[in-house]
């Protein structure tokens, strides 16, 4: 499977490593999720060697829109020829029960991945780049996921400012 990256109009201020449209500066901005899902394969060279595709929202908060807009979208990504799976790429302080209960009714139509950006689980770290929400948010979020039987992954960033070799080997153990 090959992945696309799809972005939706940003919404929250981020994290101090993000730029102002949360990285992905290089998708197609500002057009329809099929129209950016058409422009994706059509840029992929032998496409015809993937079985299917994954439908990637990686830019800034894919879960920080109105319930009905998220619905809209992630249904017209799901319901694209091949998509396979679909990969929401977000933060854990963005969810609520409707957003966990639209995941689970996604979930028992297509395979779904939700990635969410630890960065670092050592709370100063975390303060100090403006992350915006505590390791303990973070643990619930990821906690209902599983309960949900919904894939997380979660990606950490090592090296970021003042993080010793001691902090980093803690991360490893999580």
């Amino acid at each position: 499977m090959e992945g696309f990256l799809v972005q939706i109009e940003k919404r929250k201020k981020g994290c101090k490593f993000c730029s102002e449209s949360g990285s992905g500066e290089f998708t197609t901005k500002r057009k329809s999720i099929t129209e950016q899902l058409n422009a994706q394969i059509k840029f992929l060279k032998d496409k015809d060697k993937y079985n299917g595709y994954i439908a990637y929202f990686q830019s800034y908060t894919n879960t920080f829109l109105p319930m009905e807009e998220l619905r809209k979208m992630y249904y017209e990504a799901i319901n694209f020829p091949n998509v396979k799976v679909l990969s929401i790429a977000t933060r854990a302080d963005c969810f609520n029960e409707e957003i966990y209960n639209l995941l689970a009714e996604l979930n028992e139509k297509i395979e779904v991945w939700i990635e969410l950006g630890l960065q670092s689980s050592n709370e100063n770290t975390r303060n100090n780049m403006n992350i915006g929400y505590s390791t303990e948010t973070f643990e619930n979020c990821v906690k209902r996921l599983k309960e949900l039987n919904i894939k997380t992954i979660f990606h950490i960033i090592f090296g970021l400012p003042n993080e010793t070799k001691k902090i980093i080997k803690i991360q490893l153990i999580m």
